[in-house]
């Protein structure tokens, strides 16, 4: 089976550079976002997909729904795909976090954070490597950090760390990924990136 993984489309406070880890705030889609779903849906790169997942978020959901067109199902919602809890940072400029991250690393939990970075990026490898019990190929749409971390992990030798800070994913362009391929990929990014691996 075939996984395509991709970040949501386009929104205000992705243009804007705004974190949003709480699922609660209703920030959907811009113009341009919802524009570049119809296009993708009409390339018929999505075509013949059995199962849709996305994270609880608005943006994730609603370009599931646009990406799927006209249909009675929903997408299936797995929170483990959530984008990073920012706790204080919430709504900010990614420059705030980004400067408290620099800082603290990538262990340490921001005030009123639920998990570090390093958690989150574990969290969401952990609902990838149970993809494979889906039926049938599948569309997994996520947020710009783990697809990133994901074609970090693709890119990379073996021997380096994950930096703390990647390169922003771009919005819907899904990585092809056979199962076994998305479980060696998740498997290697879990032993480069769990803290047991690291204080060796």
């Amino acid at each position: 089976m075939v996984n395509l993984i991709c970040r949501h489309a386009q929104t205000d406070y992705s243009v804007q550079h705004r974190v949003n880890g709480d699922p609660t705030y209703p920030i959907l889609l811009n113009r341009v976002g919802r524009q570049t779903c119809r296009q993708q849906r009409a390339s018929s790169r999505f075509s013949g997909v059995q199962s849709w997942i996305t994270s609880e978020f608005p943006r994730t959901r609603q370009t599931g729904r646009l990406l799927m067109g006209p249909s009675t199902r929903e997408p299936l919602v797995d929170p483990q795909l959530n984008e990073l809890d920012y706790g204080v940072f919430e709504g900010t400029p990614f420059l705030s976090y980004g400067e408290w991250l620099g800082q603290h690393g990538a262990d340490e939990r921001p005030e009123g954070a639920t998990e570090s970075q390093r958690e989150g990026i574990l969290r969401m490898l952990s609902a990838l490597a149970g993809m494979p019990n889906h039926l049938g190929d599948r569309v997994i749409i996520g947020h710009g950090l783990l697809t990133s971390v994901l074609i970090w992990g693709l890119s990379s030798h073996h021997l380096e760390s994950l930096p703390l800070f990647l390169p922003e994913a771009p919005y819907v362009e899904p990585l092809t990924l056979s199962d076994d391929e998305l479980k060696d990929l998740v498997t290697a990014l879990h032993d480069r990136i769990a803290p047991s691996k690291m204080h060796r």
